[in-house]
């Protein structure tokens, strides 16, 4: 869903958004930023984030993405494209920081691990290549284990226009099937290589709402993230060709 942001005036004596601890007047108003809200038609709750420190951030994004993607006339190899996409994934990370200030993921909720996810091949490539210099033997073991596990599910999904099927959303709900990359703890073990649409999905509403993988939520959504979705396809154009393809993150591993 897209939500109409405003601008907003945040009070002296309010606690500060970035989470100090500290009011306004003592924290980030010496800042001078631009903070936005929006407002979740469900539940009225607002949504304030720094504003200023997305824009800087963005700007960032589209000066690496025209000086070092976009010039690009030839092919590139998979390490050269590969230290690329690491680039473009930090400056996305920057990007997002304030938004994940004040969305509900937080660190070892994994409902959306359960979700299927499209990677391409680039991305694959590059978890590929982490997980060869970060695994251990057992690590490896117990991923293939899971991997086997569910081969049968994940060879009957379907994608289409860069999302899966409806009715493979449902199938893969009733498998319950959690991302193989989590560990004990839910964190994820690939996690600074985890592929574009895990890093941009941040939701509003409460986790609660997420335990069913089925139900809508309240996603954060801004152009500049179609921009970073472009840039990547771009990037696997010149590394495969234009028949480059999208997977599960999982199904790479079948």
């Amino acid at each position: 869903m897209k939500f109409n942001a405003s601008v907003s005036i945040i009070p002296k004596n309010q606690l500060c958004i970035c989470g100090s601890g500290l009011n306004f007047s003592d924290c980030c108003m010496k800042k001078n930023h631009t903070y936005e809200a929006i407002l979740l038609p469900d539940t009225g709750r607002q949504i304030i984030y720094d504003q200023t420190e997305i824009i800087i951030a963005v700007q960032k994004i589209n000066g690496f993405i025209e000086s070092r993607i976009d010039s690009i006339i030839s092919g590139l190899s998979p390490e050269e494209a590969s230290r690329k996409l690491r680039r473009l994934y930090e400056k996305l990370d920057n990007a997002l920081k304030p938004i994940e200030k004040v969305t509900s993921c937080k660190q070892g909720c994994n409902h959306c691990c359960f979700l299927p996810i499209l990677s391409s091949q680039l991305e694959n490539e590059l978890i590929k290549v982490y997980m060869s210099e970060h695994y251990s033997k057992d690590m490896m073991a117990e991923f293939n284990y899971k991997i086997n596990q569910n081969k049968e599910t994940l060879s009957r999904l379907v994608h289409t226009n860069g999302r899966f099927l409806d009715e493979n959303y449902k199938l893969y709900a009733n498998a319950n099937i959690p991302c193989a990359f989590l560990d004990s703890n839910s964190n994820c073990t690939i996690y600074s290589v985890r592929p574009f649409i895990c890093r941009k999905y941040l939701v509003f509403n409460e986790p609660t709402l997420c335990e069913n993988t089925l139900n809508k939520t309240d996603q954060y959504y801004s152009t500049y993230l179609t921009k970073v979705k472009d840039s990547i396809i771009k990037l696997n154009k010149l590394t495969y060709g234009d028949d480059f393809q999208y997977k599960h993150i999982l199904s790479w591993f079948v």
